[in-house]
Formats: structure tokens, C-alpha cells, sequence
């Protein structure tokens, strides 16, 4: 028979002091089953946050945009979206060359993405604000007909960008009334 293992710490007859309670192993919980994770794995499995990009370094975000990361996509998208908007020599033709228009509009029809159509359709938007070629890109992508389908959207905010809403650097400008 084997000895028990004083080291083991299911071993029950050792005395457990507060210091042996802050070394207690974390458990990761999923409904009813408990794992012991041991503390060289913890960092691996703790959620990283998003990736972020910068609307100053754009072929990281083109990369991400054609990648099939979708916890990528979104904040690529926006960053995008950020360097379009700038009001001084936005990088329309660079993203038109980089090939990201058609997923821009696929991105307009992912609904279980929250935000990434407005963001998608705002950045093409963006694009096709541009010369007449660029905004002839943006066509040839296909994002008309996602354009289209998202007017019937139930966010206002998403309907209005669709709609052609265009502004200064950051697209919120209201049309003048009508007095």
C-alpha cells in the first residue's frame, strides 16, 4: 500500500495555515464541472483584451480586416473608419489599393457583431466621399446592395450613415432646418 503524500492537497491530515490558503489553486468554473488550472496555464486562458489598432498604422488593420480573427475585425474596422474621418488628407486611395472594400461590404450584413455594420458602412462611406474612382471602388465592392438592406435597420444611427450621412471629421453633421 502506498504512503499518502503529505504535499498532495487533498491531503487531509496536514494542518493548513493562511499562508497555504493564499497559494490555493484557482478554479475555473463552467456550470457544474471544476478544473484546477495550474498558475504557469492561468495567464494563458485569462481573456486578452481586444487587439487595438491605430488609425496611424493601417496595414495592421488591413491585415485584420481580411483575417478571420472576428475579435479583430471591429476594432480594425474603427480605426479604419478613425483614418478616413481625419479632415486633412484621409488615406482613401491606400485603403481602396489595400482590398479591404469588399469586406468592408460583408461586414455591412454581420448583425451578430454588434457595431461592426455601422462601422463597416461608415468607413465605406468614408471612402466614397472620395474622387469619383474611389467612390466607383466602393460599387464595384458591392456595397450597395448591403447599403441598401441596412436601410431598413432598426438603429437610426446605422439607417442616417447608410443613408449617405457625410460630415467633417467626425460624420455628425445635421442637415440645416427648414424654417
Amino acid at each position: 500500500m502506498a504512503s499518502p503524500n503529505p504535499s498532495c492537497p487533498s491531503f487531509a491530515w496536514r494542518r493548513r495555515t493562511r499562508k497555504d490558503e493564499a497559494k490555493q489553486p484557482v478554479f475555473a468554473t463552467r456550470t457544474s464541472l471544476s478544473i484546477l488550472v495550474p498558475a504557469e496555464l492561468q495567464t494563458v486562458l485569462r481573456p486578452r483584451p481586444p487587439q487595438e489598432f491605430s488609425p496611424d498604422d493601417l496595414p495592421p488593420a488591413f491585415a485584420a480586416v481580411k483575417g478571420s480573427k472576428r475579435a479583430h475585425w471591429l476594432p480594425a474596422v474603427v480605426a479604419l473608419r478613425l483614418a478616413l474621418s481625419k479632415v486633412v488628407d484621409p488615406p482613401i486611395q491606400a485603403v481602396v489599393e489595400s482590398g479591404v472594400l469588399p469586406r468592408l461590404a460583408a461586414f455591412m450584413s454581420y448583425a451578430d457583431v454588434a457595431g461592426l455594420p455601422l462601422q463597416a458602412a461608415w468607413a465605406a462611406t468614408n471612402v466614397a466621399s472620395g474622387s469619383s474612382a474611389q467612390c466607383a471602388a466602393v460599387v464595384e465592392a458591392g456595397a450597395v446592395a448591403p447599403a441598401l438592406a441596412l436601410m431598413n435597420a432598426q438603429d437610426a444611427e446605422l439607417r442616417e450613415q447608410v443613408g449617405g450621412r457625410q460630415g467633417g471629421g467626425e460624420g455628425k453633421t445635421k442637415a440645416p432646418s427648414v424654417s
